[in-house]
């Protein structure tokens, strides 16, 4: 089975919110990225609150205030992140990485790939590079709208668009096929050649 896709500028929103909403790494990170604001936001306030207290001598306003303050920023933390502030963290992460990738980077990204598959690999290959895996390495295939996204253990997400496929029937059949070469095949043996 073979596919040859290419992925553009626009996708990278859609392979962010799949990485936030439906992997492990992507709830970790975006866990890890709310709990840290949220320590800042608590020693933010309580400076703020303690400022307030030197400043009038009275403990008593410091902590309503700060209390006033602190309860303030969440509230203004969850409006800004639509209530989800776990999946705005996450995608506020994964966005500041992002920016750290070159004009190099991108180009790369949009290059055409060809995804071939049988039995006993899943492959990738582009005019810069080729990666295979065994499908015991492959967690997931999944059929989105407009995407199959593929995660190959701890590697980036493949993210397959459908706008590459003749039809719907043939992106849908595609999916399919992948998931089912992934459940027959997932409990190769380590480190056996074939």
């Amino acid at each position: 089975m073979e596919i040859t896709f290419q992925n553009r500028p626009e996708d990278i929103h859609a392979i962010l919110d799949y990485v936030v909403r439906e992997t492990e790494e992507g709830k970790t990170i975006s866990l890890r990225y709310f709990l840290f604001r949220q320590v800042w936001t608590v020693i933010g306030t309580a400076l703020i609150g303690a400022l307030i207290w030197g400043s009038t001598g009275l403990w008593q306003d410091g902590l309503l205030m700060g209390l006033l303050i602190l309860l303030a920023t969440e509230a203004l933390l969850l409006l800004v992140a639509r209530f989800k502030p776990l999946y705005h963290e996450g995608i506020r992460a994964y966005e500041r990485q992002q920016k750290q990738l070159t004009a190099k980077d991108f180009q790369l990204f949009q290059l055409p790939v060809t995804l071939t598959t049988d039995d006993n690999w899943l492959e990738i290959r582009n005019p810069e590079s080729l990666r295979r895996w065994r499908w015991r390495q492959v967690d997931r295939v999944a059929l989105t709208s407009d995407f199959i996204f593929i995660l190959p253990g701890n590697r980036p997400v493949i993210a397959v668009p459908k706008r590459d496929f003749a039809s719907e029937q043939s992106f849908t059949d595609f999916a399919e096929k992948l998931n089912d070469l992934r459940e027959k095949n997932k409990s190769q043996p380590i480190g056996e050649e074939q």
